[in-house]
């Protein structure tokens, strides 16, 4: 009886031995296939993928993580690029392979060019109206900043006068750092606010009637698991084009804007 016992309680234990074994095995397993500490596989980012668009300026890419981003133009033929943890300023022209650079502080009083001068936009002050809200997507803030009155619009030749009440802008939490966000804004000439730029318009009123015009858009916004150590950098062996400056970023676009106006012209006349 007590060798049946001693039988019974081996197997029992090997039993015990055998499913603990196997329970570390799947933890293992688990752990080897758990998200890395920014809650990616290892080697990889979380980044948030955006294609805007402006309604001066076109479509732009960009490709968001708290570790870096870049900002494809497609109009003006760049790619910017910047990184932790100086968050650098690089514009890349692929096809002459040339790269610029500028600094962070530099970048923040740096104006983009536009078709518009400084853009629509580039002089909005304090918001007359701040609103948060949480929606499926997560958190978003509606922005209302006053507009400048009455504008002249349209090309030499042809005016139009139009009144501008106000610009609503709204943005998306995508948990960027504040460096991200600082050169988004600053790409956009925006005041910096908090989170990314989504959408905005301007508030017209044409005689009797008000119409929102649309400045910025965005076109769709994913989720994605990118390399942190490549695509956030610039390419190397390029050929250094020295400081960022409105000449570099409007290579091929101003000839271009300037045909087009000659032509509106001549049609008008």
């Amino acid at each position: 009886m007590a060798l049946h016992s001693r039988t019974l309680w081996n197997k029992i234990l090997v039993g015990f031995v055998f499913a603990h074994s196997i329970a570390q095995a799947m933890t293992s397993a688990a752990l080897a296939q758990e998200p890395a500490a920014k809650g990616t596989i290892k080697g990889t980012v979380k980044a948030q993928r955006l294609i805007q668009e402006s309604s001066v300026d076109g479509k732009y890419e960009l490709l968001l993580s708290p570790v870096g981003l870049r900002i494809k133009n497609f109009k003006g033929g760049y790619d910017l690029y910047s990184a932790a943890p100086d968050w650098q300023i690089y514009a890349v022209r692929q096809e002459a392979k040339e790269i610029a650079h500028m600094s962070m502080a530099q970048f923040r009083k740096f104006t983009m060019p536009s078709f518009r001068m400084m853009g629509d936009a580039a002089a909005l002050g304090k918001p007359l109206k701040t609103v948060q809200s949480v929606d499926a997507k997560g958190k978003k803030t509606f922005y209302q900043f006053p507009g400048p009155g009455e504008v002249d619009t349209g090309y030499s030749g042809w005016i139009e006068k139009s009144e501008v009440l106000n610009y609503e802008l709204f943005s998306r939490d995508l948990a960027m750092p504040a460096e991200a966000s600082a050169i988004i804004y600053r790409y956009y000439n925006l005041p910096l606010l908090s989170g990314v730029p989504t959408e905005m318009y301007s508030v017209i009123k044409e005689g009797k009637n008000v119409r929102r015009g649309w400045l910025l858009r965005t076109d769709s916004n994913k989720a994605e698991l990118v390399s942190d150590n490549k695509v956030f950098r610039p390419p190397a062996k390029l050929k250094d084009a020295g400081l960022i400056n409105s000449q570099y970023l409007t290579r091929g676009i101003s000839g271009l804007a300037d045909d087009m106006s000659e032509l509106i012209d001549v049609k008008r006349k």
